[in-house]
């Protein structure tokens, strides 16, 4: 074995005290949890050159969202580094998203990265849709299906804490800037639903878990397919019912 474990370089085009997000979050965990038993260099994408990955060549890469990748970089990294892909959207499509598709299925010249997924070692998604969506464009046999996503010890007791909080909030709406959470959808079903909602801003862990354990029902359409979406099951772990899409 000519890398060595005791070095992990993880990848990411942003990091978790940027960018408060699903990708962000989980990479965050599992940043934590590697720390415990190895060193960890965290570089972004964009930062990610040449030189610097000659200098780490026997580590091991965990390699994140990748959109600010060079090319030659990538081609670097799929003929000399040891690596696999965490996959958290559809980085195999040049638009990101397979609904644009009939049958989730794109045309040849819509796929890309296709190389960079085939060499890695393993390729990680997070649900059965996300694995077969994937397989289906690309035909890799290094697709792995994790099933899930992570919390941690803390986050998943203050989620237990919350279970069989009073309802005040019929319907909520997760405030975002994200136009792939689809909350102008959102927005216009509740009115032309004649439905009230509240808006649950994008803060803090432990206030947006209180917001959301307080709503009987989140209204959740998205415009994209979810890998796996965070807040979906945080809300039917607090018992709200969800009003989302196919």
């Amino acid at each position: 074995m000519w890398f060595s474990m005791d070095k992990v370089v993880f990848v990411a085009d942003y990091f978790f005290d940027e960018i408060i997000g699903g990708a962000e979050k989980y990479n965050n965990v599992l940043i934590s949890y590697l720390e415990n038993h190895f060193a960890v260099e965290k570089i972004k994408s964009a930062n990610l050159s040449l030189e610097r990955l000659r200098n780490n060549s026997n580590s091991f890469f965990i390699i994140a969202n990748f959109f600010q990748l060079k090319e030659d970089v990538k081609e670097y990294i799929s003929q000399n580094i040891k690596y696999v892909i965490i996959e958290h959207d559809h980085k195999y499509l040049t638009n990101n998203n397979p609904v644009h598709y009939d049958n989730y299925l794109g045309n040849e010249e819509n796929l890309q990265n296709i190389n960079f997924y085939k060499k890695s070692l393993a390729v990680f998604c997070q649900s059965t849709l996300h694995t077969e969506i994937l397989y289906k464009n690309t035909l890799l046999k290094n697709l792995v299906n994790l099933k899930g996503n992570i919390w941690t010890d803390e986050e998943l007791d203050y989620l237990k804490s919350h279970i069989g909080v009073e309802k005040k909030d019929e319907y909520a709406i997760l405030q975002t800037n994200n136009k792939n959470k689809g909350m102008p959808s959102s927005i216009h079903y509740c009115n032309e639903n004649n439905i009230e909602y509240t808006l649950i801003p994008n803060c803090n862990y432990e206030d947006f878990i209180e917001k959301l354990s307080k709503v009987k029902a989140l209204v959740f359409l998205p415009t994209w397919v979810e890998s796996f979406n965070r807040v979906s099951v945080e809300a039917r772990i607090l018992g709200c019912r969800l009003i989302t899409n196919n």
